[in-house]
């Protein structure tokens, strides 16, 4: 076969191979955007909603690996209620807050390291964290029925913290006080789904987070000290995961 005709034939090859591969079906990933989304939350809407936890445990000679003769109890409280107003389909600017409170009453444990033996009776734990935050939320319906929908979070925060640690024999105020204070800037992800016509459930998980924190110590109210402090975390924060419940008034546009 002569030169021209071999030219010939590539170029017959590559358009036919070019035509076929041009008409292969494109898979779909359900982010057409020429498709209409299912609006999550109408512009013009609220939304109000928020977490609760509460937890209380007792320990009556109770043993944890090497400590032993755990008398102690101890409470918690976390609060974190929001309100987020639409200003555009499936997009809203709104605010949080955040509050938490932990107790532990030790009245006695015993640590044991072969010979050396570490006895603590009669101490109290008490700390207490508040935050306000403002965020923008963005809703990504996963169904076109709109009753599943991921959503993220841009999150300015800023918050404090006391934590005391005190002898609860002392009739003065011995023991350590501290006072803290942070700021963040994050993004935060979650899913979330519909129960009902307007209340639905959502779970949320931090994603990424830079932030700053300072504390102030007074160990019996003559020694002071503090500590500071930057990070950025760029993974999940299964620590910050959180389940609650929102509710949706729309003016009666869904």
């Amino acid at each position: 076969m002569n030169r021209p005709c071999l030219s010939l034939l590539y170029l017959l090859l590559f358009l036919a191979g070019g035509t076929a591969w041009a008409q292969r079906p494109v898979y779909d990933r359900g982010y057409d955007e020429s498709k209409p989304l299912a609006v999550i939350a109408p512009k013009g809407s609220w939304m109000f909603g928020g977490s609760l936890g509460v937890s209380s445990s007792a320990q009556d000679n109770y043993k944890f690996m090497v400590v032993t003769g755990i008398t102690s109890k101890s409470h918690a409280i976390n609060v974190s209620p929001q309100v987020c107003w639409m200003f555009a389909d499936n997009m809203g600017i709104g605010i949080r807050g955040k509050y938490s409170r932990g107790y532990l009453g030790l009245d006695s444990a015993s640590a044991g390291f072969g010979d050396i033996t570490m006895d603590v009776k009669n101490y109290t734990y008490l700390r207490q964290k508040y935050l306000g935050a403002a965020f923008f939320r963005y809703y990504r319906p996963l169904t076109r029925n709109g009753r599943f929908s991921a959503f993220a979070d841009a999150e300015v925060a800023v918050g404090g913290s006391q934590t005391k640690v005190q002898d609860a024999r002392s009739e003065d105020v011995r023991g350590s006080f501290d006072t803290g204070f942070s700021a963040t800037i994050g993004v935060n992800t979650g899913v979330m789904a519909f129960i009902t016509k307007h209340l639905a459930m959502d779970l949320r998980v931090g994603l990424l987070e830079f932030g700053y924190t300072r504390s102030d110590q007074v160990h019996n109210q003559v020694q002071g000290g503090g500590s500071s402090g930057m990070a950025a975390n760029f993974m999940v924060d299964f620590l910050s995961l959180s389940v609650g419940l929102s509710y949706y008034i729309n003016n009666g546009r869904r």
